[in-house]
């Protein structure tokens, strides 16, 4: 017993100890001012997955502005009719010049692009403090568009007390495997106390596929999505592709659906409640209630 508990100490403080280093080393200590406080109780963050047409009937015509979008979410029909208020990226992707394919570099530069030309609404748009000059060229001639930036530096499984004294001041964020994660993060520094999740599926396992080249491929449909295909799973290291082995990409969903019940943990402490609206979820850790049962529907 002792043995375990000198274990779990040292470890946390490994995680700490690595995390202040991180805080030091990349943290711009301005981020706090720069974050907008919320006017209003609820927000509502909308994933990309299936399940958000079906979760978004009814909603559409409410009086809430606290939208908050993600990723490919401009590239919708939807986005000009819900008009979000605030549009969260965190995956490089979206701003370093990787070696992803032609349909992905088409598809960012579609996204961007879009953003651009339909925001006729003010828009503040997230994005980690390392892009803020490639998004505020970017958007300079949509006066819409105000790009806000935050520490994408992660640290949790440190110490507690150190972990929320940093998110406090919004020197890091909890981020994880998923953009929903630092989108969660962002709406509780911007004040909302009460958080719908619509639209986060988050069904990869059961789209997963080995092919007989022993390559990992993943069927991910989008709301959005009309014709959709197995692609490799890869990442993107010194420059080269690597494409990643089964166990892997567990590993990647065990970091994912584990960082949804620490986030859970930190909206306890300050006093924020997080619901799951999405109809056919697999996230474990919120208080889940059924899409279009009314009970979400009220004005924040």
């Amino acid at each position: 017993m002792m043995n375990e508990l000198l274990i779990n100490f040292f470890k946390k403080l490994m995680y700490t100890l690595i995390g202040a280093l991180k805080i030091v080393r990349s943290t711009r200590f301005n981020a706090k001012k720069l974050i907008p406080k919320a006017e209003q109780e609820s927000c509502y963050i909308l994933g990309n997955g299936p399940s958000l047409t079906v979760d978004m009937n009814g909603i559409l015509n409410s009086s809430t502005e606290n939208f908050i979008a993600v990723n490919n979410f401009g590239l919708s029909e939807l986005y000009q009719k819900v008009k979000p208020k605030y549009y969260v990226i965190t995956d490089p992707f979206y701003y370093y010049n990787v070696l992803f394919n032609e349909k992905e570099q088409k598809n960012m530069k579609d996204l961007l692009f879009a953003l651009k030309e339909k925001t006729s609404w003010p828009l503040i748009f997230f994005a980690p403090i390392e892009a803020k000059k490639i998004f505020v060229k970017l958007f300079e001639e949509n006066k819409h568009i105000k790009v806000i930036v935050y520490n994408k530096i992660n640290t949790w499984k440190g110490f507690k007390w150190f972990d929320r004294w940093v998110y406090n001041n919004q020197w890091a964020i909890i981020s994880g495997q998923n953009v929903i994660v630092p989108a969660i993060s962002l709406a509780i520094n911007i004040g909302f106390k009460k958080i719908y999740l619509l639209g986060v599926d988050h069904s990869w396992h059961k789209n997963i596929i080995v092919g007989d080249d022993n390559f990992i491929y993943l069927y991910e449909p989008h709301f959005y999505d009309e014709n959709v295909l197995p692609i490799p799973i890869y990442i993107e290291e010194n420059k080269k592709i690597r494409y990643l082995k089964l166990h892997e990409q567990f590993e990647a969903l065990k970091k994912t659906f584990e960082a949804y019940h620490y986030i859970q943990d930190y909206a306890k402490y300050k006093n924020v409640k997080i619901i799951n609206c999405t109809l056919n979820s697999y996230i474990d850790a919120f208080e889940r209630i059924k899409p279009n049962s009314g009970l979400f529907l009220n004005k924040p």
